[in-house]
């Protein structure tokens, strides 16, 4: 269930930014058996396609299904999900002649993938704070492009992202995660 907080002037402005968390209780003692376990790996697939179809998942929120069993199995289902989409959405895009999906625009859905997948396991790693660095760093990249090309946005917009005084010579973060519980 992802959770975007903020002022509403922020949100009107496109400024927010969510990590997302997912949270699945409607399968009840039936989640443990196998079938319980495919009906959850499809909800999280459809939920990765229906959040990247919305420009939400991969683009201003990245996920942390970290809470839960089979942690990088699941990420791994939200990143194959999520990458098919954005084919699905640019083999459509060619077709209409439409501006496709800049790859390099999109962030990963997940805070980590698995390791057979050239990630890095939630498990062993404890990973949670890469999605946070993605997100900041696609943040000042978004920010950085409102001061770029301030023409392509509102000038109230640009106006904030300005009095903001950014020094992007000398960006710093504390990242602190909420740590990461795995469910037998």
């Amino acid at each position: 269930m992802p959770v975007l907080y903020g002022p509403e002037d922020i949100f009107e402005m496109n400024l927010l930014m969510g990590k997302g968390g997912d949270r699945i209780t409607r399968l009840g003692a039936e989640i443990a058996s196998d079938s319980g376990k495919a009906d959850e790996d499809r909800i999280f697939a459809e939920y990765t396609k229906a959040m990247v179809a919305a420009r939400l998942l991969c683009f201003s929120i990245i996920d942390g299904p970290d809470m839960m069993r089979d942690v990088d199995r699941r990420m791994g289902i939200m990143v194959k999900a999520a990458s098919q989409t954005v084919d699905d959405i640019n083999a459509s895009a060619a077709k209409l002649g439409i501006k496709p999906i800049d790859r390099q625009e999109v962030l990963k859905p997940t805070t980590s993938n698995p390791e057979s997948e050239g990630g890095f396991s939630h498990t062993k790693w404890m990973v949670t704070s890469r999605g946070v660095v993605q997100g900041t760093l696609s943040s000042l990249r978004w920010l950085h492009n409102v001061l770029s090309e301030p023409s392509r946005y509102k000038k109230r917009l640009v106006d904030f992202v300005r009095n903001l005084n950014i020094d992007y010579a000398d960006v710093s973060c504390l990242i602190q995660g909420f740590g990461m519980w795995e469910a037998e």
